[in-house]
């Protein structure tokens, strides 16, 4: 394997660049306009390392930043960048692997595929926006396809060797982050539908084989998950009771509904009873529809019954792969970081539907044309998300930045006393894109309709040391509050008891909930 991808590493050369510098395009504006958002504030400027990515089991990240980083913290722009050459790098090595199943792909074909790959704002533009993980889950992503290439080899030599390294390199991803394993499946369903597609129907050994290695480096990766959580006696439960659907106490049958309908929702771009909206759904959904009409047309032209039966199933669950995992965990709740199987899903649909009308010319130039009018959408959509979140960004620098100039112009002494938010500070309505943190409601002021915890580390970012306020103090901040001025009127700001207090609304229970109070004294 080594010896060949180094020769079509060398021969394509110059159509990875092109393709590359695609990406880069697509990440512009976020290289260069670099901001916080949430979660970021946890990890960045941290005096220790923290132990959040063992107790959420994502063991490997935990190690990745012992070795690359400063107690957790990301790197500026080197790990944005790396994290973007690395999850190219993954889609490199899959286009390698699937090119010596579909042969002589054109180079335009190639960057297509290279392109979309890195370049979904709704998977690709949600991960690249946790700069503590992009890097080290890229990293996931490039061994998952390393383990493909090396289970596909296994199937082809039997060399057990590679079967080793399928399950180790399958087992690291998992550990730097469980959803990989969705891309792993995804690339098995998507050899087979290309076997298929070759009228090769012998698939059930690479089913069977595949799944085995999935086993393994998944009840691997649980012993030594459950054997850090006996040894540190906790872990973040938000796992299991947030993404596993059948503890939910709905009926089965409504929960089996809902994680099959959340394959249409994403597919189809639709914003309707899902974790969140599915943003740069359109190109999902023109991609889907075009690859549905290839799969009729495809359907017809194969004669065999059994041929056909077959042929609809991996055709059906080609578009499932990225969603199998979540329909088995009974869940609809899934965020596009979780779903990097859609990634190489709608990479190869673009492939097989550029290679299947080549022999029709004019048919053939509208795809084309089409292709390279989804890949400007994704390319445009990436930068305008990253734009909107940076306009959140200088919001949010304004609001932390009068707020704590109002306390010392007060004369009350933050480095001191701590500081209690009370409320949220609600943002003007600006028509933009949002998606999940991304965007005004991803606000530190607004999110949690006033989370402490996350203003107080997103105000540490700007220079603020705030003091963490107990649970007592947060109750007497809200009785102390009731009669104040909200912010930025006069009266907003005052000092009781020791406790700073910041009046930015009146709480909500979300509030309450999110502060840790269980309910509203009077």
């Amino acid at each position: 394997m080594a010896v060949r991808l180094k020769e079509y590493l060398r021969v394509n050369f110059k159509t990875i660049i092109i393709a590359f510098f695609c990406v880069v395009l697509a990440y512009g504006f976020f290289l260069l306009n670099p901001t916080v958002s949430i979660d970021e504030e946890t990890w960045l400027l941290n005096g220790t390392q923290p132990l959040g990515w063992l107790e959420q089991g994502r063991i490997a990240i935990h190690i990745f930043d012992l070795i690359f980083s400063h107690n957790g913290a990301p790197i500026p722009f080197l790990w944005d960048f790396l994290a973007i050459l690395t999850w190219f790098s993954s889609g490199l090595i899959f286009l390698f692997i699937f090119s010596e199943e579909l042969q002589e792909l054109k180079v335009f074909v190639k960057i297509v595929f290279l392109v979309y790959y890195a370049t979904i704002p709704f998977v690709a533009g949600d991960m690249m926006a946790f700069s503590m993980s992009s890097f080290p889950v890229a990293t996931g992503l490039l061994a998952a396809a390393f383990s493909f290439g090396n289970t596909r080899l296994w199937l082809k030599t039997k060399s057990k060797v590679n079967l080793i390294w399928a399950i180790v390199l399958l087992f690291y991803g998992i550990s730097i982050y469980q959803a990989i394993l969705g891309l792993y499946i995804t690339a098995i369903v998507g050899l087979c539908f290309i076997r298929v597609l070759n009228r090769d129907f012998k698939t059930f050994e690479i089913v069977w084989k595949s799944a085995m290695i999935a086993i393994i480096s998944t009840v691997a990766y649980f012993i030594v998950f459950f054997s850090i959580v006996t040894i540190r006696g906790s872990y973040d439960s938000y796992i299991t009771e947030g993404f596993i659907g059948w503890w939910s106490g709905e009926s089965v049958f409504l929960t089996f509904f809902k994680a099959l309908y959340n394959i249409c929702r994403v597919s189809f771009g639709s914003p309707f009873l899902g974790a969140e909206s599915v943003f740069g759904g359109t190109v999902i959904c023109i991609l889907t529809i075009a690859y549905i009409c290839y799969a009729i047309f495809t359907f017809f032209t194969i004669k065999e019954m059994k041929e056909k039966a077959q042929f609809l199933f991996y055709a059906i669950m080609f578009v499932c792969g990225p969603f199998i995992m979540y329909v088995l965990m009974g869940t609809n709740n899934t965020m596009g970081r979780m779903l990097f199987g859609l990634c190489l899903t709608g990479a190869l649909q673009m492939v097989l539907i550029l290679n299947a009308t080549k022999q029709h010319r004019r048919l053939h130039q509208v795809v084309i044309v089409l292709v390279i009018y989804l890949l400007f959408l994704n390319l445009s959509n990436m930068n305008r998300i990253y734009f909107n979140d940076y306009i959140r960004y200088q919001y949010d620098c304004t609001v932390g930045n009068e707020i704590m100039l109002e306390i010392e112009k007060s004369g009350y002494d933050y480095h001191s006393k701590p500081v209690v938010f009370i409320g949220a500070k609600q943002p003007d309505a600006i028509a933009m894109d949002q998606h999940d943190t991304l965007g005004m409601k991803g606000s530190y002021f607004l999110w949690d309709d006033g989370n402490n915890g996350r203003i107080s580390g997103f105000l540490k970012t700007l220079g603020y040391t705030v003091l963490p306020s107990s649970t007592d103090q947060k109750q007497a901040a809200v009785n102390a509050s009731q009669m104040m001025a909200t912010w930025p009127n006069e009266g907003s700001i005052l000092e009781k008891d020791g406790v700073i207090i910041v009046k930015l609304s009146e709480p909500s229970q979300k509030w309450y909930h999110a502060n840790g109070i269980q309910q509203k004294l009077q």
